[in-house]
């Protein structure tokens, strides 16, 4: 929106700004509709899937893991890449009933062979960020597959082109969200099925923020809520 003043003890928006949260849907999940709705965005609005998909994800951090689960619902299957480090966020994912790859530890080709009985994936949503990552869901991708960009490079990286030339892989990408993405997002939320509460790592009164800020600097959990002075 380009807005500031979120913090302010008020704060005046447009309706064009503004959505009704559905009843049944807590302000603690409402609070963290627009990182699902960026992974609805890059899901559902950009990238496409279907039912009996092998869907690849790259970094399971919020978006990642909101990409997957959407995947699941979608009735793909789905396996999540992370690192060594990221282990906990693995585990977490392994609860919803998604298959993890730790790409450090393991061997992925010899993994990606075994879990799509050789075809390779249908799909890459790479979320990381990480440089590497692009390669790699090129690498696990099947021919005449599709490549999404989600995640942030903050900085230029190399991208095998010839790789996906050959392998005749689509590619897009997805940035933000509409207002669309907003909409469905809520009615995922309404109907229960995604549970957001679980990347709720800290719950903290808005005057202890500079805390807040430093937990979110050092990737403590996934998101903090910053919660307003009631009295």
């Amino acid at each position: 929106s380009g807005m500031n003043g979120a913090m302010a003890p008020c704060l005046v928006v447009t309706s064009r700004l503004a959505f009704h949260i559905p009843a049944g849907v807590s302000l603690d999940e409402a609070a963290l509709c627009e990182p699902f709705a960026c992974a609805v965005r890059g899901a559902l609005e950009r990238g496409r899937m279907k039912a009996g998909d092998y869907v690849w994800v790259s970094g399971p951090g919020i978006i990642g893991q909101l990409v997957a689960q959407l995947a699941l619902i979608s009735g793909a299957k789905v396996m999540l890449a992370g690192t060594t480090q990221d282990k906990e966020r693995l585990q977490l994912a392994a609860t919803y009933g998604i298959s993890t790859i730790d790409v450090l530890t393991e061997d992925v080709q010899e993994k990606v062979q075994e879990w799509t009985h050789g075809s390779g994936f249908d799909v890459a949503f790479e979320c990381s960020g990480a440089a590497a990552s692009s390669q790699t869901c090129l690498e696990v991708l099947r021919k005449n597959s599709l490549y999404v960009q989600i995640g942030l490079y903050g900085k230029k990286v190399l991208f095998d082109h010839d790789l996906a030339l050959v392998k005749e892989i689509a590619i897009t990408n997805s940035f933000g969200t509409t207002r669309q993405s907003w909409e469905i997002a809520l009615r995922f939320l309404e109907q229960k099925k995604i549970n957001l509460m679980p990347f709720i790592s800290a719950k903290l009164p808005i005057e202890e923020w500079e805390k807040g800020f430093q937990k979110a600097k050092n990737k403590e959990g996934y998101k903090i809520l910053l919660m307003p002075n009631q009295e």
